[in-house]
């Protein structure tokens, strides 16, 4: 794997300067530039918070392909979700529950939780064969 920056830069080398681009790369030519047997297309389903009256929440969806770059097979799918819903309580008393999503929408506001939620969310992709966790999540 390689770092973010490192392969931004070596996309541009290449003349691929956006990520559409970089997605509608031939395997042939991913495995050509970066001498890889595989590659990982990750795809951002939906990414950002989302406000009602009584509650915010920060929501992150991938899907995630991993292709083989000699044939261009695809090796494994999967997709992921995770919000910050899921660790968000309210006790049930109106006023506490707008307070409280008036607190979250002025924290979100300052702050982006999507990178967060993120990560959440790409921990739930499941593991690959040759992970060491590969199986502990119950799928084949």
């Amino acid at each position: 794997m390689l770092p973010v920056a490192v392969t931004e830069e070596t996309f541009r080398h290449n003349g691929i300067i956006s990520a559409q681009d970089a997605q509608e790369l031939p395997v042939a030519k991913l495995r050509e530039i970066f001498g890889a047997d595989a590659a990982l297309y990750l795809d951002v389903r939906q990414y950002g918070s989302v406000y009602a009256v009584l509650k915010s929440e920060t929501k992150v969806t991938l899907t995630a392909r991993l292709v083989d770059l000699r044939t261009g097979d695809q090796l494994w799918s999967g997709e992921a979700t995770a919000s910050s819903a899921e660790t968000q309580s309210t006790s049930g008393n109106p006023l506490g529950m707008l307070i409280s999503a008036l607190i979250d929408q002025i924290v979100d506001s300052l702050s982006d939780r999507s990178m967060q939620i993120a990560e959440i969310a790409n921990g739930g992709l499941l593991h690959g064969p040759r992970s060491p966790r590969y199986g502990a999540d119950g799928q084949p």
